[in-house]
């Protein structure tokens, strides 16, 4: 004899129980991935959002009161999450294209390409003109990207020193660099 969904429904809200939670799964699950399937028309949305009703029916499980049959209120909390679907895919749509553009990165020109590796040759030349504690201390911090207590630690200096040289580099090297 059929558990009916009132009895399922009964054991789910009084007992935690989740064979009774299974059955009813089993028994609605398909019918109501084909409904959200023809809205939404992708399989892993469909899946997504039914999944998410039954996940949200367990959770609900203690505080759920469903005035109508089961079905009803199953087929209507679907209608809701995808309407809900639709209205965060609105204002995706909405959005993407701005965020999109702002993050779009030109192609490099001929130009740009040479004064990038200039920028680059010159840097190198610079660090490598440093002091040898700076020299090491900046590209531990940038190269590594070790910080002060570790590079102090490391080298056995205080930290306060390690930030002199990181301070210091970085002057040395925008100084230079504003020059070339």
């Amino acid at each position: 004899m059929e558990v009916t969904d009132i009895e399922l429904l009964d054991r789910i809200c009084r007992n935690d129980d989740a064979h009774a939670f299974q059955a009813l799964y089993l028994r609605y699950w398909e019918r109501l991935y084909v409904d959200a399937f023809h809205k939404v028309h992708s399989r892993e949305d469909a899946s997504d959002l039914v999944q998410d009703l039954f996940v949200a029916l367990w959770e609900k499980r203690g505080t759920l009161q469903v005035q109508t049959t089961l079905a009803t209120y199953l087929h209507a909390a679907l209608k809701n999450r995808i309407l809900n679907y639709f209205k965060h895919q609105a204002v995706r749509d909405k959005h993407i294209p701005g965020v999109s553009d702002a993050f779009r990165v030109e192609p490099e020109t001929a130009c740009e390409a040479v004064i990038r590796r200039e920028l680059h040759v010159n840097i190198d030349e610079e660090i490598t003109s440093m002091p040898d504690k700076m020299r090491r201390v900046f590209l531990l911090s940038r190269n590594n990207e070790l910080t002060a207590n570790q590079i102090a630690s490391k080298l056995s200096i205080s930290e306060q020193t390690v930030r002199n040289h990181i301070t210091a580099a970085l002057k040395r090297l925008r100084c230079r660099l504003q020059h070339r």
